[in-house]
């Protein structure tokens, strides 16, 4: 925990910036709507608020060398030449190269539609220019985009670790045995009064608490900060208040969850008659997410105070290392069953099935519908 506290004043300092080295010209002055009144195309006047839909054309051969940026703090849709090559939420800046855009076109110049989904969202076209020794100054949407998550990030971090250090401190003996990594993953299990607390009592539900203000930050990051990955309940949101509204609404919804999970399997267990399996199945699920997510947050907090950009990459790499999860605590706990009952192999492989894989596989296909 002390290395914990440690890393997030580490975040805290963290000051480092990436400048590239572009002069950046402003290309919104080539911007045109279409006038349904008049039936033609005009230049762009003032505010672009009440237009969704904006067209320019973009000569590739003039500005060959240079590179194109396209920056929103919303969801667009970018298409070349009336075909869609973009539509997702942007959160940040889009980068094309003139020359790679010449080369796949095979026109001198093409026409650029970007379609606002948020009417009141924010917008910027610039030209770099390269220029060594120059630093510019950054995009402001980028920049803006930019302090929102760093400000979310750094608020949620160390909530989580506070939240972290006062649990464990509230009942250091059986947080311990909760966390001990040698009875998590043996096979066999060992006598415990973890297996003999109530789903309600003050321990469980502090830890359930713990686990879904942690799996809903999660969450929240990765449909956020991961263009490319939707969760179907997380809106994209703008500005700082609202992610902290999102994070408070999701875990509430994600405690719901684990007492809703025990119920499962409760009513399940019915058929077994053997309450063993269901207070190590559902306290062992506990403890193994647990495990998962202190070893994990060490290495987001770590990767964060080195560098944001480090942090998003591997906030988008996270499915690949709850899979990993899933595989790893499936299999303990099936083979803990195996040890701690009579019932053929077919039946507990049956109730591993409905209870275990089932369920996983229902909640990842809604979640990224």
């Amino acid at each position: 925990m002390r290395i914990i506290l440690l890393l997030l004043v580490l975040i805290t300092n963290n000051n480092l910036a990436n400048a590239d080295e572009f002069f950046r010209m402003d290309y919104s002055d080539h911007w045109i709507i279409y006038d349904k009144q008049n039936g033609n195309f005009v230049p762009v006047l003032g505010e672009i608020s009440n237009n969704r839909t904006i067209h320019f054309f973009l000569d590739l051969v003039a500005n060959a060398g240079k590179e194109f940026e396209i920056c929103s703090n919303a969801e667009i849709s970018i298409l070349i030449n009336g075909s869609i090559v973009q539509n997702k939420k942007l959160h940040g800046c889009l980068l094309w190269e003139m020359d790679s855009l010449h080369q796949s076109y095979r026109k001198d110049s093409i026409q650029l539609t970007i379609y606002k989904v948020d009417r009141e969202a924010e917008l910027s076209t610039s030209i770099l220019y390269p220029a060594l020794g120059f630093v510019p100054e950054e995009n402001p949407i980028k920049a803006r985009v930019t302090s929102i998550q760093s400000n979310y990030i750094l608020f949620a971090l160390i909530i989580i670790g506070i939240a972290a250090l006062m649990i464990r401190e509230f009942n250091y003996r059986f947080f311990e045995e909760f966390s001990s990594v040698s009875k998590i993953f043996a096979i066999r299990v060992r006598s415990s009064q973890i297996y003999l607390s109530k789903p309600l009592s003050k321990e469980i539900f502090l830890v359930i608490v713990l686990q879904s203000i942690s799996v809903s930050f999660l969450l929240i990051s990765v449909s956020q900060f991961s263009p490319d990955i939707e969760v179907f309940f997380i809106e994209s949101s703008t500005t700082f208040w609202n992610l902290i509204g999102q994070w408070f609404l999701v875990s509430i919804g994600l405690v719901g969850i684990f007492y809703l999970q025990f119920i499962v399997l409760y009513l399940t267990n019915l058929f077994f008659k053997n309450h063993r399996i269901l207070h190590i199945q559902f306290y062992d699920n506990l403890r193994i997410v647990h495990f998962y997510l202190i070893a994990l947050f060490v290495i987001i907090i770590l990767f964060y105070a080195l560098s944001t950009s480090i942090f998003l990459w591997f906030i988008s790499q996270l499915w690949i290392i709850t899979i990993g999860l899933f595989i790893v605590k499936g299999l303990v706990i099936y083979l803990k069953m195996l040890n701690e009952t009579s019932h053929r192999k077919l039946h507990i492989f049956s109730y591993f099935c409905a209870t275990e894989i089932l369920p996983v596989a229902l909640v990842v296909k809604i979640v990224l519908s």
